[in-house]
């Protein structure tokens, strides 16, 4: 989504390996990641981003797609099959109904219907780096999920005048916690804080899989999860009360981890990529936040940025119904907080 431009500080540093509490079941590895374009059935008039690990390859399966030529926006040498590698200035055809094109680093392909005609392209595959995304500070205290079943408890937030007219608001006045006005579905988990310090709070993955990460994933609203943490308990009437931490998107980071990640996803049209150190592949749309706690109690929020009543959720959205779940993980000083 357009985001209002956001500054953070950079908090995360290279952690000792942690104990994993409850091994996760939707994030998604690179390795796990299958990317396929088939000329006769996907959109001819779309991009399509690839995320390509940093320092290491992603495979593109081409099917269908015998008699086109791959031509490359530069010569990077960064996209190659067994035939040889596209450039611009040497089309590289497709001889077989199955082939694969593997990239190796950033890159723009373009399919082409003629040899050297640009102008009978109409897709774009772009090779964007997946950066690194070292580990948080302190130990892994919490990974787990959640998840929003189809009869979903609802909350509303905004003015009368923002849910009409639909506004992007922010959650507690946080710059980094943008949400559509009006009502939407949710699920809590509650944390007890023993230890006073900083905490991390990141979604590492969605089921189904946001369709950022593959374009062939289902568009839901989980494709961009939201998540807020409440002092005490969370009151769905009073959304913007006792909020302690939240976030949207961690493309809204012009500095975290000392990455701009705002600036990439502005100049890949809202696409930005990461890898953990457990190779679990991330995209932009997931949240991140930090937040110093005291002991207590606390409620964690799962929803969506998007607007999505509870009859929305339940059959009349524009995805198929579904209960959804997301995964996510907490950091922070050892023994320092437990479900």
């Amino acid at each position: 989504m357009n985001r209002i431009v956001k500054a953070a500080t950079a908090f995360f540093a290279v952690a000792a390996l942690p104990l994993l509490a409850v091994a996760p079941a939707a994030a998604t590895t690179v390795s796990e990641l299958a990317y396929t374009f088939d000329c006769n059935n996907d959109d001819w008039y779309s991009n399509y981003s690839i995320a390509v690990p940093n320092g290491g390859t992603m495979d593109v399966e081409l099917i269908n797609c015998d008699g086109y030529y791959l031509g490359e926006d530069g010569d990077t040498g960064n996209a190659a099959t067994e035939d040889g590698t596209a450039a611009a200035s040497a089309d590289l055809a497709i001889n077989d109904a199955s082939e694969v094109v593997t990239l190796s680093g950033p890159v723009e392909l373009y399919l082409l219907g003629v040899s050297g005609d640009w102008e009978s392209s109409f897709v774009e595959l772009i090779g964007m780096d997946a950066l690194d995304m070292p580990d948080p500070e302190g130990v892994k205290l919490v990974d787990s999920s959640e998840t929003i079943p189809l009869a979903a408890d609802t909350f509303s937030i905004g003015t009368a005048d923002e849910i009409a007219n639909v506004d992007n608001i922010l959650i507690s006045g946080n710059d980094s916690c943008d949400i559509v006005a009006g009502d939407h579905v949710y699920t809590v988990q509650r944390f007890h804080v023993s230890l006073a310090g900083t905490y991390y709070f990141r979604v590492i993955g969605t089921d189904p899989l946001s369709d950022y990460i593959n374009w062939h994933s289902p568009s839901t609203p989980f494709d961009d999860p939201m998540v807020a943490l409440y002092d005490g308990e969370f009151d769905p009437a009073n959304a913007n009360d006792n909020v302690v931490g939240c976030n949207d998107d961690f493309n809204d980071y012009s500095d975290l981890d000392g990455v701009d990640w705002e600036t990439i996803a502005y100049e890949n049209d809202d696409y930005a990529f990461g890898v953990t150190s457990d190779d679990i592949i991330m995209e932009g749309h997931f949240p991140i936040f930090q937040t110093e706690l005291e002991p207590g109690d606390y409620t964690f929020v799962f929803t969506t940025w998007e607007r999505v009543t509870a009859a929305d959720w339940a059959g009349d959205g524009y995805w198929e119904p579904t209960a959804m779940t997301v995964e996510y993980d907490v950091w922070g000083p050892e023994n320092g907080l437990e479900t």
